[in-house]
């Protein structure tokens, strides 16, 4: 299944991200339980543009209309789009997890790099014994030993739909309008 990508010519003036857990309470007659729905948080972008002309609003409307909210497509991320310094993603167990996963989906390819990170000397190395899975799945082919640190950075992109209450358009001058609207990742991919 293909998803179609959109790009607008022009960036928000305030981008907002959001992250959303879902989970499920799970009733055991005398006591719950809160149960994660997903392995990975879900992210809600609110967009702002404060002025945009006529074109512009118009632009939005008509992407807006195209998607409708059902048809999900791929959203940069803007400041979100990638991780740029290497973050922690786990501590190695030695045997039993050789994959780990990133908090983010959709890896661009060709923009990730992962190291180890030794926590007794503080001595680092980028490694090349792992295949990283365009869904944000490092999966090493030489399991780490136990007690190395993981670290990555990574650009992805947002697989994303319009919520369901559109989007907002206020004119406030002439030919001048302020919209804001909020993209909802989308559970689609793993």
């Amino acid at each position: 299944m293909s998803f179609p990508t959109i790009s607008l010519t022009f960036t928000p003036n305030n981008l907002r991200r959001t992250a959303m857990t879902v989970t499920t309470i799970a009733d055991f007659a005398m006591s719950q339980q809160k149960i994660n729905r997903t392995r990975r948080p879900m992210y809600k972008f609110t967009l702002t543009y404060d002025a945009l002309s006529r074109s512009h609003m118009q632009e939005l409307q008509g992407v807006h209309h195209v998607l409708c909210g059902g048809t999900p497509f791929y959203y940069p991320g803007g400041e979100f789009g990638g991780v740029e310094n290497y973050v922690f993603i786990a501590t190695a167990d030695g045997h039993a997890t050789p994959s780990y996963l990133l908090p983010n989906k959709n890896i661009g390819t060709g923009s990730y790099s992962v190291r180890m990170r030794n926590p007794a000397s503080g001595v680092t190395s980028v490694t090349g014994d792992y295949f990283m899975r365009p869904w944000g799945q490092i999966d090493f082919t030489v399991t780490p030993t136990s007690g190395m640190e993981v670290y990555a950075r990574w650009g992805c992109y947002y697989l994303v739909n319009f919520a369901p209450d559109g989007i907002k358009m206020e004119q406030i001058a002439r030919n001048v309008w302020r919209c804001e609207f909020d993209l909802i990742e989308s559970a689609l991919v793993p």
